[in-house]
């Protein structure tokens, strides 16, 4: 297909190799300006990438870790609800249990109070008697 061909140079193709053999041109596959300059910059950028990249992921954790501290004090504060409820409902039992058992001794200081009216009573009934028995003798 190619066969010899002459350029608008006047050189054929096979003159156009021979050049491009001693002056090679960049490949196409490579990219453009491979030079030293060339290099350090893309060094360069891609230091500069990373360290995006680091960034990126420092502030990342940042925000995981604030996130993980907003949960855990979110679990701290569910925990302390939890045992202050806990601590209120045995608080209102025992309440519940002193209330009844004062009612219980008031009950019995009640009754031992009564009894000890009624011995009393009885016992100034006997002197009564015993005080006026001798005057109805008399």
């Amino acid at each position: 297909m190619h066969a010899m061909r002459s350029s608008a140079h006047g050189t054929t193709d096979t003159e156009s190799r021979s050049i491009s053999s001693e002056f090679p041109q960049p490949s196409p596959s490579k990219n453009l300006g491979d030079s030293p300059v060339q290099v350090k910059e893309d060094t360069c950028l891609a230091g500069l990438g990373q360290q995006v990249t680091k960034k990126k992921g420092k502030r990342c954790n940042r925000r995981n870790a604030a996130a993980t501290q907003r949960m855990n004090t979110e679990n701290d504060l569910e925990l302390e609800a939890q045992r202050l409820h806990e601590a209120n409902q045995q608080l209102e039992h025992d309440n519940a249990m002193m209330r009844l058992q004062m009612r219980t001794m008031r009950r019995q200081h009640q009754q031992h109070l009564h009894q000890l009216q009624r011995e009393a009573d009885d016992f100034v009934d006997q002197l009564a008697k015993m005080l006026e028995a001798p005057r109805k003798a008399q």
